[in-house]
């Protein structure tokens, strides 16, 4: 039976070779490494893969704090918004 793009099988249908992969490399959790930063060090290390923890820690630290800071500047542009909108308003009359 031939589907349409966007419609699903069901679960009993056989799979389609043709279909794409939904599944990719699992990515690491960053909540994970920051509480147990030493876990991924020997995984790594006993697959032989050289990954520098702390540098991916920082980037972690320096991305949150950043985050943190892009969300007080987009509140303080919405309050900024909101008070200078109407004044705005009025000028267009």
């Amino acid at each position: 039976m031939k589907r349409s793009m966007g419609e699903r099988r069901a679960a009993n249908d056989p799979p389609i070779l043709s279909e794409p992969t939904l599944h990719c490399r699992p990515m690491i959790d960053p909540k994970a490494l920051r509480e147990n930063p030493s876990h991924f060090i020997e995984g790594a290390r006993k697959k032989g893969v050289a990954v520098d923890i702390d540098r991916l820690l920082a980037l972690d630290a320096s991305r949150r704090d950043l985050m943190t800071r892009q969300e007080a500047l987009r509140a303080q542009q919405r309050t900024l918004a909101k008070t200078t909108g109407p004044e705005i308003g009025k000028l267009s009359r």
